[in-house]
């Protein structure tokens, strides 16, 4: 191989699939070009920044409007055990076996992802079940489930569901099947070699698979294209004769007085970007991940086992003119999907993970395909994907979890709809600004109290970072949540609203935010508050912050409303103080072999120590209980709740407990040019239950002694 050739194929210039083809047609799928793929394309990180961004929202209601998209979602079973699967697997095992257990892969993951209370852990052997599925899926404006067919050589698992469906025509919702026609092994704890049950393909399985999935072709909710039952095929390049056999459907269908039918391929195991279908199936439909945009576009790495792909990757990938799709004589559906994540399969062996997913990039990815699909399908024709309505093992799923509640299909619905990404607010609207960070959101919910006095009998709004949403949704006072992803977004939409909708500010001026690419704020109301000098404009954050939006001095209590869902670990003592060892910025953090030294003085003491946080530091430690990584706020709201004493850093954890009344001992030092700096309002301004920690001569809090803490704890606990 030349080095011309080579530095063509790094470069990008040509698709390596593409020219692997070009070169060994025969001998594509050898080991020596596993290997040089491998060996050019895949990096090795021994570490991952994780990013997921999204927001928590209600239910909403699109069942008013009308679109011209017919939106499809994958549609998996197993959520019910049947007798092969016990046996393979172990007694009552279904999806939820996997994903109950699942552990994050690193500091911020989001797993494991749990259903809303709204479903919770359900079972689809129960009809009413997918009654309320369907329901809920009309009410969002998806047109049907195109349900996976689990059928070997005349041998179906999974079919109850569909069975089911079948008996209640009253469950009146559109469906269509795709034939998963993969062998069964146990890939996902690693022996995949082991197959469990195979796909024969006998001379006979043609004719018998179209005779048995012949009722529902004839039901009146099966999916038609023209007047055509649609059959999918999840891999055809698996089928040794796919010409042959579906001819045998076809003819079958015809004489039966079914008429023609439509066979779609799903592009799921292409050898290259480029491959199609063509002169086998009617249409192709994607399968995101699989194949939806040439593999050199793709930023992936390895670490540890998994191997990490960047979502945003793929969306611009899709999303960019440079890659046109693949030259076919007929017809692509697109589909898109949310959050790849199949760490949950994948135990024992690698997992694929797609970081960096945000809701916003998955919106403007349906937005994409939604004028795709009007600009190049008859209206009749107009059908796109979504992967998929229930793969919580593999974290794409349109159905309501626990943390982000209804964003997922409330923002596909918006797209289908022609809707903006940011919900509608009335004229009379309040709207709250404070993007972020954590702690200030937190410090400020004083803020709407205020601002009801001010603005009697209007709504009011609070506008925040995507990722700080969840902070808020269970607030009564509030009547919705603007959740944003960029600062370009926010003031696109702040330029968008009419005069009579009402901002009130809280960034100071020029402060940067990390939000998105970063940037900073040009809030107009009090030039002299800046990023350099705002700690010295208040008596608190939530003072300087107030000033800042024009609004009365205040130094309120904060308080933070738990959310009803929230779940403190059965296995936390009865009695623990809780931890916050080390902040996002480390001028405020306090020496770790300090934590160390505090929490075996404490371990004499017979004191449980829990720990929160991004990551543990103290764990090695015989009394300290590992809490970090949570993935709810509110979960860790619900033991900062139950705690006896807060100790930490000044941090948004601080201020959390200071929300929650928690009694707290607050290290603070030297903070760049601040001193002696006040973050705090309530009970831990006025020293209720409480101490503020200041290290001596002016020193970051890292100078402060173990002795200190000690003598701050013990005066803590006995005034309590």
């Amino acid at each position: 191989m030349t080095n011309k050739l080579r530095n063509i194929i790094l470069e990008g210039k040509i698709a390596f699939y593409d020219w692997a083809q070009q070169i060994w047609p025969s001998t594509f799928s050898s080991k020596y070009v596993r290997n040089y793929q491998k060996r050019y394309f895949n990096q090795t990180q021994t570490s991952v920044k994780y990013s997921f961004l999204a927001h928590a929202e209600e239910n909403q209601d699109f069942s008013a409007l009308h679109t011209d998209i017919k939106l499809m979602a994958y549609y998996l079973p197993q959520f019910h055990s049947f007798p092969e699967n016990d046996a393979w697997w172990g007694k009552g095992f279904t999806e939820w076996t996997n994903t109950r257990p699942a552990k994050p892969r690193c500091p911020g993951h989001y797993q494991p992802r749990e259903p809303h209370v709204d479903i919770g852990y359900y079972d689809l052997s129960d009809v009413q079940v997918m009654a309320k599925q369907a329901a809920l899926a009309k009410q969002h404006g998806i047109y049907g489930f195109c349900m996976y067919y689990y059928w070997f050589s005349g041998k179906k698992l999974m079919e109850k569901p569909l069975d089911n469906l079948m008996k209640h025509p009253e469950i009146d919702f559109p469906f269509c099947l795709c034939w998963a026609n993969e062998n069964w092994s146990r890939r996902w704890d690693g022996s995949e070699s082991e197959v469990l049950i195979a796909q024969k393909y006998s001379p006979q399985d043609p004719l018998l698979f179209v005779q048995d999935i012949f009722p529902y072709l004839q039901d009146k909710r099966y999916i038609r294209v023209n007047g055509k039952p649609i059959i999918i095929v999840y891999n055809i390049q698996h089928i040794p004769n796919p010409v042959q056999t579906f001819e045998v459907w076809r003819q079958y269908c015809r004489e039966h007085s079914l008429g023609e039918i439509e066979i779609w391929g799903v592009r799921s195991f292409l050898k290259y970007y480029q491959q199609t279908f063509n002169g086998l199936v009617d249409r192709e439909v994607e399968f995101p991940p699989h194949c939806v945009a040439p593999g050199e576009t793709l930023e992936a790495f390895m670490c540890q086992k998994d191997r990490w792909i960047n979502y945003q990757s793929i969306v611009d990938a899709v999303t960019s003119a440079k890659h046109p799709l693949p030259r076919a004589n007929h017809p692509i559906i697109r589909a898109a999907m949310l959050g790849w994540d199949n760490t949950a399969r994948h135990k024992n062996n690698r997992a694929d993970v797609y970081n960096n997913f945000s809701l916003l990039s998955y919106y403007k990815w349906l937005r994409y395909l939604v004028d795709y699909t009007r600009k190049n399908l008859k209206k009749e024709e107009r059908f796109l994907f979504v992967n998929a309505w229930n793969e919580w093992a593999e974290g794409t799923y349109l159905e309501p979890d626990r943390k982000y509640g209804y964003a997922n299909i409330n923002v596909t619905s918006r797209a289908i709809y022609d809707l903006p990404f940011e919900p509608q607010v009335p004229a009379q609207a309040v709207i709250i600004a404070c993007l972020e960070s954590l702690g200030d959101i937190i410090a400020c919910e004083p803020v709407i109290k205020a601002v009801q006095e001010k603005y009697p009998n209007r709504p009011v709004y609070w506008a925040v970072s995507a990722q700080y949403a969840e902070v808020l949704q269970a607030h009564p006072r509030l009547a919705g949540i603007l959740s944003f992803y960029t600062v370009e977004q926010w003031q696109e939409f702040k330029q968008s609203l009419p005069s009579s909708v009402q901002v009130v500010d809280l960034h100071v001026y020029k402060r940067h935010y990390s939000l998105g690419n970063g940037g900073a704020f040009f809030n107009q109301n009090r030039k002299d508050i800046t990023e350099a000098n705002y700690y010295n404009c208040g008596n608190s954050l939530l003072d300087v912050f107030s000033k800042v939006a024009g609004l009365p001095s205040n130094n309120e209590a904060s308080h933070f409303y738990i959310a009803p869902f929230a779940k403190k670990p059965a296995f936390l003592p009865k009695k623990y103080i809780a931890v916050h060892v080390a902040a996002s910025n480390e001028a405020r953090n306090w020496d770790i072999k300090k934590w160390k030294e505090l929490l075996l003085v404490l371990d004499k003491h017979n004191i449980k120590v829990v720990e929160l946080g991004q990551k543990p530091f103290l764990t090695d430690l015989p009394n300290c209980i590992d809490c970090t990584s949570l993935s709810f706020i509110h979960d860790t709201a619900a033991v900062l709740a139950g705690a006896e004493l807060f100790i930490g850093i000044d941090s948004s954890l601080a201020h959390l407990a200071n929300a929650l009344n928690v009694p707290g001992g607050i290290l603070l030092g030297k903070y760049y040019s601040f001193t002696r700096y006040m973050p705090y309002s309530g009970n831990y301004q006025k020293g209720i239950n409480s101490q503020i920690l200041y290290a001596k001569n002016d020193r970051p809090a890292f100078a402060i002694t173990v002795a200190e803490v000690l003598a701050a704890v013990s005066k803590i606990l006995q005034v309590k």
